[in-house]
């Protein structure tokens, strides 16, 4: 399946799914940083993890070389995975409004708020894998991505919503990204035309 075989109706279906993850995910960083979290408008696409940076840079809004700070969180049945990641800007930034709390502990809650969404929603059960701490550039990140995804073919749908939480001064972007394997899509998309 290609970007362009997304029919409308399965893009915002698909949409509403990272609405769903990224909404709960957000109210438990809004609770702890105790502060207001805004979630975008989920993306939605097609790319390809083997050769796609550029592709993916644009979908996620940051330069394919930039350095990152991010927690990737394996999924089987679907295959997958979710991602919780910063600028290094931003990262820092964020381990402040944690109260010292440890990023990947954090991360790993992010992703289970995300998982617990989709689970409940689509009535699934979603195992997922150990969480890892990655500081690299989104290239090389993509290619640990794939890796980490069971399938033939390195073509993922990629759902990636960007959230800022508000500070006092300033606010601090990031961004949760939704992956999975382009063989069970069909399936999810099967279990949302069901559900909406």
């Amino acid at each position: 399946m290609e970007s362009s075989q997304l029919e409308d109706t399965q893009r915002d279906e698909l949409q509403e799914l990272g609405n769903i993850g990224a909404g709960r995910a957000s109210r438990y960083l809004s609770d702890l940083a105790d502060n207001k979290v805004n979630i975008g408008i989920p993306k939605v696409d097609i790319v390809s993890l083997s050769t796609g940076s550029d592709e993916v840079s644009q979908i996620m809004d940051v330069p394919s070389n930039e350095q990152l700070m991010a927690v990737l969180m394996p999924t089987k049945d679907p295959s997958g995975g979710i991602v919780f990641l910063f600028t290094q800007e931003d990262y820092q930034k964020f381990l402040q409004m944690g109260d010292g709390e440890d990023f990947l502990e954090i991360s790993e809650e992010v992703s289970n708020y995300y998982i617990n969404a989709l689970e409940s929603f689509l009535s699934l059960d979603v195992d997922t894998g150990e969480p890892r701490l990655i500081s690299l550039p989104l290239n090389t990140l993509l290619i640990q991505i794939s890796s980490s995804i069971q399938g033939d073919s390195s073509d993922a749908l990629i759902i990636n919503t960007e959230f800022s939480i508000s500070g006092d001064d300033e606010e601090t972007t990031g961004e949760i990204t939704f992956f999975l394997e382009i063989e069970d899509i069909d399936s999810i998309i099967e279990v949302m035309e069901e559900k909406l």
